[in-house]
């Protein structure tokens, strides 16, 4: 019914269209992915892909319906067939404005849905990826251009990737793990000197995917790779060699490399040496890190360091020194064992613990 009482005539496929993500049939893997994208509030860039009828445009309005309530809709979500508006007019103005313009009362992401996206014109892809590096933020009378970066981590099983994502993103730190399956993808957005700003697209590769077929996809027009080894596990390092050869297969010029040593923490067990490390440094011409994510050392740091290196941002001292972990420690009173043939005498001694 409309709002002057008379029926609407809706076709069957919009009158029953799903309103939420629980509510499709099917493709049971594909939601359960979203649902966590949506969830931790880390929702990527989303290609759907498939013959018609097989629900990708309800999947997204599902996706749409799920993230914004119905009086938000209108204001954060754009919906074009771009069989239809499909010119470059229409990402210079249409899209690029939705996207730079400031929503009152409402935070975070808008999300523009693109219907059968392959029948854009060649320009108006070009076009669409210029505008996909910068994102504008309006404040008042000034705007802020927030740098867009794609960083890939790439390592073996067991070095710790995802916990160096989760300790910068999140500065947590989970012991129980969780093996990568194919790709997880975080955002994060870094404020540099100068009052610059990055977000910050990682992707984080499982370690099975370096004998895998998804590995170019992963890896296209990635701004910054890092190679992450466990300096307790020799193999995990020998093993950067062969991701190396990987990405040379599928980018010809490499964006920024950094080898990460990771597990810091256990300085006393390790088994690769600073020289060998530094060796391969100088060999393959990439920068080199050595960080803890159990304790955060060097964590922000690094990423810090490797974005204003990409955005050729010159680091102070001081900009270095903020990044800095303070390491907590508590002390701990703990009683002395009593000795055979001495006397029972109550003996206290303070120890320091590091956390």
């Amino acid at each position: 019914m409309n709002k002057t009482g008379n029926k609407v005539n809706l076709p069957w496929v919009e009158k029953y269209r799903p309103s939420t993500l629980d509510d499709l049939v099917s493709h049971e893997d594909i939601i359960k992915t979203i649902s966590k994208f949506i969830k931790e509030d880390q929702v990527p860039h989303l290609l759907f892909y498939g013959p018609p009828g097989t629900g990708k445009t309800s999947t997204i309005l599902a996706c749409a319906k799920q993230l914004y309530k119905p009086s938000q809709f209108t204001s954060m979500v754009l919906e074009l067939n771009a069989s239809d508006d499909r010119g470059i007019g229409i990402v210079r103005g249409q899209i690029l404005t939705f996207a730079s313009t400031r929503t009152i009362f409402k935070s975070g992401f808008k999300l523009i849905i693109l219907d059968e996206a392959d029948a854009m014109t060649l320009d108006a892809q070009n076009a669409l990826r210029r505008s996909g590096m910068d994102v504008i933020e309006s404040d008042g009378d000034e705007e802020v251009i927030e740098k867009q970066l794609k960083i890939v981590i790439l390592g073996g099983k067991y070095t710790g990737k995802t916990s160096i994502i989760r300790r910068f993103c999140y500065n947590e730190f989970v012991k129980s793990y969780v093996s990568t399956i194919g790709a997880d993808f975080y955002l994060k957005r870094m404020s540099l000197p100068s009052d610059k700003k990055a977000l910050l697209r990682i992707t984080d590769v499982g370690g099975d995917e370096l004998c895998g077929t998804m590995l170019d996809k992963y890896l296209f027009k990635a701004n910054v790779i890092f190679l992450v080894y466990d300096i307790t596990n020799k193999n995990s390092f020998e093993e950067i060699n062969s991701w190396i050869r990987e990405i040379q297969k599928y980018i010809k010029c490499p964006p920024i490399v950094a080898i990460i040593g990771n597990k810091s923490d256990l300085e006393h067990q390790r088994s690769v040496s600073n020289q060998i490390v530094s060796k391969l440094m100088k060999e393959l011409n990439v920068l080199s890190y050595l960080i803890s994510a159990k304790s955060g050392e060097n964590v922000s740091l690094f990423f810090l360091d490797v974005v204003a290196r990409y955005l050729g941002i010159h680091l102070t001292r001081i900009d270095k020194e903020n990044q800095i972990e303070v390491v907590k420690a508590r002390l701990v009173k703990e009683e002395v064992p009593k000795r055979i043939n001495e006397k029972n005498v109550n003996r206290n001694t303070s120890i320091c613990s590091i956390q």
